[in-house]
């Protein structure tokens, strides 16, 4: 999986509750899942909430708990 392999341990170690399915986070993945095709105009995407345990990076925002996907 994508995050596992940019965040490691921060993301492996998020509860399945904060990630899995049902999770905020999860339906926010599946709305940017569903409307790829027709926003690819757009460079990056943000996919939010998630704590991860990590600074910010070009990868993740900390302060808004931001996934950043490109």
């Amino acid at each position: 999986m994508l995050l596992s392999a940019r965040f490691k341990e921060a993301f492996d170690n998020v509860p399945v509750a904060q990630k899995g399915p049902g999770s905020k986070f999860m339906a926010c993945f599946e709305s940017l899942k569903r409307d790829f095709v027709y926003n690819d105009d757009r460079g990056m995407r943000e996919l939010s909430p998630l704590n991860l345990k990590i600074p910010s990076s070009d990868y993740y925002d900390e302060e808004e708990r931001m996934v950043l996907l490109s």
